[in-house]
């Protein structure tokens, strides 16, 4: 009976951790979303971003969950408009995550990725960082191959604002 027992309560045990990891992973899709539609609103991006908008995505970046990846990257591509945002996405480390999402990720992740990394090869500046990296052209090639035309249109648009750039 004891074994049973403990059996019993090793199995509630794991259902609730599985149950709480569940509803950690919906609060953290939630903020993503909510993040993502802050910034729609343009008067919103500066401050965001002075408030650590691009260190709070990586940290949801780093659950790799498809949904929440979406809605970051959504972001990422928004506050990517602005030149000096791009370089902040660069310097605080959102390279990696969009790189091995590129690369290894399934398709609506590859997608957000790549959509991110063509957002940023839009600056001057940006673009020189990002040729200091030879996997983003690797994650551009990867990306490219997938079976959609908005995906390659922004990996072509990338190439080509990577191809502006004087060989480093």
């Amino acid at each position: 009976k004891a074994v049973s027992f403990i059996t019993g309560i090793a199995k509630e045990t794991r259902e609730y951790i599985f149950e709480e990891q569940d509803f950690m992973l919906r609060v953290k899709r939630q903020c993503a979303a909510i993040l993502c539609n802050l910034t729609t609103i343009r008067e919103n991006i500066e401050r965001m971003v002075e408030e650590g908008l691009i260190s709070a995505f990586i940290s949801l970046l780093k659950i790799a969950d498809t949904e929440t990846v979406k809605h970051c990257c959504s972001s990422l591509c928004i506050v990517a408009q602005d030149e000096q945002n791009s370089l902040s996405i660069l310097h605080e480390g959102t390279l990696p995550y969009m790189i091995s999402g590129a690369k290894k990720g399934d398709i609506q992740t590859r997608r957000s990725c790549s959509a991110v990394l063509s957002a940023l090869c839009s600056h001057s500046e940006s673009r020189h960082q990002l040729l200091l990296d030879e996997d983003v052209l690797h994650a551009l090639i990867t990306s490219s191959r997938i079976e959609d035309a908005n995906t390659r249109l922004r990996c072509v648009i990338a190439f080509a604002n990577l191809s502006s750039e004087p060989l480093i």
